[in-house]
């Protein structure tokens, strides 16, 4: 209980944090980024080009969801993106001018800030946030243009952003809190596998809970039994049920049907499913169960969110 408590007042904090450094303002698509911290969101529906600024001095992330970017910088360099996969840009002198031309049906974040934002935003949380190596990059005044992977669970928080940009201002607020998630996971050199848990003393344990997260995300349609995991990470059931709640503040199982919905809810925003598809793609054999399930999470019906998209 008392850890639960401590989470609860810890997540407290990041809400005012966020609350009190909102900088965030909608503007145009096309246009300089001049705002200490801001952000795009491009649907490729029936635009499939998209011109922006890349100033210097400030860090970029050209994040890459569902289909391949096609990007080409001053005229005369193009580089291709794969899906689920992002670009960090970051030029101490030199500015750019970027056209984003994408597939129909895909979907492109953008997000710039200064190093005093980011450092302003994520110091109260990582003590370690003044040894990243990108900021000493920034000292020594390098040049960065890194191509990284997107994990699962940051392509999950990329939608959850995509679908946030298009509802109202007052939702600002989520919008910044997706983005300092997003932002974290990208930029700290403490990776999955190493970082760890205030309640679990034991690193390797905490490596242990990450591996079993993965391939239950890897196995949505066919999730193994508690026996099962136990059997094949060698891990006390017992043992497994508290330590991955102290990881991800919920029971193996609720974690199963949230990424499922997460999921389910990704490939009907695609267009490329019917509510019956993305049933059976995350393993509901049962439409009604299905929908149940999912109109309790996200407050209206499959058929209804596929309507919303429609118009």
């Amino acid at each position: 209980m008392k850890h639960i408590k401590n989470f609860i007042i810890h997540e407290k904090l990041i809400l005012l944090h966020i609350q009190n450094m909102i900088e965030l303002e909608k503007n145009n698509l096309k246009g300089n980024i001049t705002a200490p911290f801001e952000s795009h969101c491009f649907h490729f529906n029936r635009k499939l080009k998209f011109d922006c600024r890349l100033q210097a001095g400030k860090i970029h992330f050209i994040l890459c969801l569902n289909q391949d970017l096609n990007i080409q910088f001053n005229s005369n360099y193009q580089r291709t993106l794969p899906a689920s996969q992002a670009f960090i840009i970051y030029n101490p002198q030199a500015e750019f001018a970027a056209v984003l031309n994408g597939l129909k049906g895909a979907t492109v974040v953008c997000m710039s800030l200064t190093f005093d934002a980011l450092h302003q935003r994520f110091m109260p949380f990582y003590a370690s946030v003044p040894n990243w190596p990108i900021f000493e990059m920034a000292k020594a005044g390098q040049r960065l243009y890194e191509q990284v992977k997107l994990t699962h669970e940051l392509c999950r928080l990329i939608f959850d952003f995509s679908a946030e940009w298009q509802q109202e201002p007052a939702r600002h607020l989520v919008q910044e809190g997706l983005m300092m998630q997003i932002l974290g996971n990208l930029l700290s050199p403490v990776n999955d596998a190493q970082s760890s848990c205030p309640y679990l003393k034991d690193h390797s344990q905490v490596q242990q809970i990450k591996q079993i997260k993965e391939y239950l995300l890897n196995h949505l349609d066919n999730p193994p039994t508690l026996t099962q995991i136990a059997k094949m990470f060698n891990i006390n059931i017992q043992h497994l049920k508290t330590r991955f709640k102290s990881v991800y503040g919920m029971p193996v199982y609720g974690f199963v049907l949230n990424a499922k919905l997460e999921q389910a809810h990704y490939l009907l925003y695609q267009h490329q499913y019917s509510v019956k598809e993305a049933a059976c793609a995350v393993g509901y054999h049962n439409t009604s169960q299905f929908i149940s399930a999912y109109k309790k999470k996200y407050h209206n019906t499959p058929k209804q969110y596929l309507k919303t998209l429609n118009n």
